[in-house]
């Protein structure tokens, strides 16, 4: 009888930490260029895995010898030895003897391999503040776990931007009749999730994550950074990664933890005082039906969070989203197909508790 009882309160153990632990985002980077016929199929897969797990995939598109490279992509794609396209690395880890994944099933046999590894920190963004065209923030990055001994950790921040539009000489080559027909340029393209900016260079900083990790303690990487006028800060992310930096093929360059915020999250003023959740913001709200809702909110204090969806009845709708996360803001993605069934139009809520018992309740329609 008092195995049984060890064995039940071991389980409840396991349970209650592995719920706490922070929640696993991956980076999944896609290696195009406006003059690869093949890649717009690899956009479609990046597309795809992003669908089926939109609350943990960030995506990034790395451009290669076209008018949206940037200087830090040959060196990236030399250390991977990514020479044929299209291809992406997921969460920067080897795959199957292979350096870089060239087949849509890799792509995703290694997005589940990653699912697998539990994450060690949690990464967060606090202090975001813009004026004009000149942004700043605090990047946070909190242990849970130590990492692996000996080993030293970057840190770095990209920026990416959505909706490029695909036309002059940005026209995107297409070989695939499945997509729009065989069009070659494309006519209705866009380029999504470029990298237009390395915070840190092609591999991130060093220094800011001592060799000798202390769980529970928080290492800040301050930030500051000017944006190009071309850009359109709407559609862009700042995308936050702590990373192993020594032998690629022992698989010790892989990605810890990666956080993504919008950069309308950078406020021209910001509340710096603030009880245990500050203001949650949503959007888009209304959200069409298909479409993925962005809350974000910020923690004035590290600690487990406990997100739910209702509908107006008070039904839990979706699977609960559990995790342990530094203070700091963060970013929770949710789609209707992460909904435990067909849900129709209307009023939902968005519910989140923390540790010390807070709860607070936002309400976002679906039309």
């Amino acid at each position: 009888m008092n195995k049984k009882i060890l064995l039940v309160f071991l389980y409840l153990l396991i349970a209650g930490f592995a719920e706490g632990q922070p929640v696993k985002r991956i980076l999944l980077e896609e290696f195009t260029g406006t003059w690869c016929g093949g890649c717009p199929e690899g956009t479609l897969r990046s597309d795809a895995i992003y669908a089926m797990y939109p609350q943990e995939c960030i995506p990034v598109a790395w451009h290669r010898l076209d008018s949206l490279t940037i200087p830090e992509d040959a060196a990236l794609q030399s250390r991977y030895g990514i020479n044929s396209y299209p291809t992406a690395l997921i969460n920067r880890y080897r795959n199957m003897n292979s350096v870089y994944n060239p087949l849509y099933t890799l792509w995703v046999t290694q997005y589940s391999l990653q699912r697998n590894i539990p994450a060690i920190v949690s990464i967060s963004f606090s202090n975001m503040a813009r004026s004009g065209l000149t942004y700043s923030a605090d990047v946070n990055f909190e242990f849970y776990t130590l990492p692996e001994s000996g080993i030293p950790i970057k840190v770095n921040v990209l920026l990416t931007e959505d909706s490029i539009p695909a036309v002059g000489i940005l026209e995107q080559t297409n070989y695939s009749s499945a997509i729009e027909n065989g069009n070659d340029p494309l006519q209705n393209w866009k380029h999504n999730s470029v990298v237009r900016k390395t915070i840190g260079g092609t591999f991130g900083i060093s220094g800011i994550i001592p060799a000798q990790v202390v769980v529970g303690a928080t290492y800040t990487l301050p930030i500051t950074f000017n944006l190009n006028g071309a850009w359109n800060p709407s559609y862009m992310h700042a995308i936050a990664y702590a990373a192993y930096d020594s032998d690629t093929s022992l698989n010790h360059t892989q990605i810890l933890n990666s956080e993504i915020t919008q950069l309308d999250n950078f406020n021209s003023t910001e509340i710096s005082v603030f009880e245990n959740v500050n203001d949650v913001s949503i959007f888009p709200n209304p959200l069409s039906s298909g479409q993925t809702v962005c809350f974000s909110y910020k923690l004035s204090k590290s600690s487990g969070v406990q997100i739910s969806i209702t509908n107006i009845n008070g039904e839990l709708v979706s699977v609960p989203f559990h995790s342990f996360e530094a203070a700091g803001n963060h970013t929770y993605l949710w789609s209707e197909d992460k909904a435990k069934s067909s849900l129709s139009k209307g009023v939902y809520f968005f519910q989140m508790q923390l540790d010390n018992g807070q709860k607070v309740i936002r309400q976002f329609v679906i039309q």
